[in-house]
């Protein structure tokens, strides 16, 4: 019976160790021939997208600027939405978008819709 105690406890320890292994998990984006490389701890995990200038990550989440000047948001490589217009350059943050548009303002979307320009 004191076993059976015992692996209980600690099987809520073993997987939190598992959990905190997976949040230490350093992820990294940058853009080549127009698609998104992602990396995971400097190796190459996987690559998506076209035409693309610029991209960003929060580690969840991936935007990406097009050619076009729109904005794609990426989750674990899978094209989620396309949303903004006129947009230079893009940053990410607690899933909150921030694009620099052609004009000089910066435009903040949540969940795919505009906040704010200011």
């Amino acid at each position: 019976m004191k076993f059976k105690k015992m692996f209980f406890c600690c099987v809520p320890l073993f997987l939190g160790i598992a959990d905190l292994a997976s949040a230490a998990e350093a992820m990294t984006v940058r853009i080549k021939s127009g698609r998104i490389q992602e990396y995971v701890n400097g190796s190459l995990k996987r690559s998506y997208g076209s035409n693309l200038i610029d991209a960003s990550t929060d580690g969840i989440t991936v935007v990406g600027v097009t050619k076009d000047g729109k904005v794609k948001e990426y989750k674990n490589g899978s094209q989620r939405r396309t949303f903004g217009s006129n947009v230079v350059r893009v940053r990410i943050s607690g899933g909150t978008v921030f694009a620099e548009l052609k004009n000089g303002k910066t435009a903040e979307y949540v969940n795919g819709s505009l906040r704010r320009t200011f």
